[in-house]
């Protein structure tokens, strides 16, 4: 487009671009959703563990009725 041309969706370059992008993407999801489940699986051993008395009564909650994606 700078030169002048009119834009193609489906340029090799573009193409490409696109592709890698969408892969860092999905990789950025699939880290999202392990980190998701750390945290609820750290949530319940700690209520599981009795501790959560000394966590605030919200978090404590959480922990219980959290469900994994």
């Amino acid at each position: 487009m700078l030169a002048g041309e009119l834009y193609d969706p489906f340029d090799a370059e573009l193409v490409t671009a696109r592709e890698h992008f969408a892969g860092l993407l999905r990789g950025l999801r699939r880290c999202e959703t392990t980190l998701r489940a750390i945290g609820i699986a750290y949530w319940r051993i700690i209520a599981a563990t009795g501790l959560s008395s000394t966590l605030p009564a919200d978090a404590a909650a959480r922990a219980s009725h959290a469900s994994i994606l």
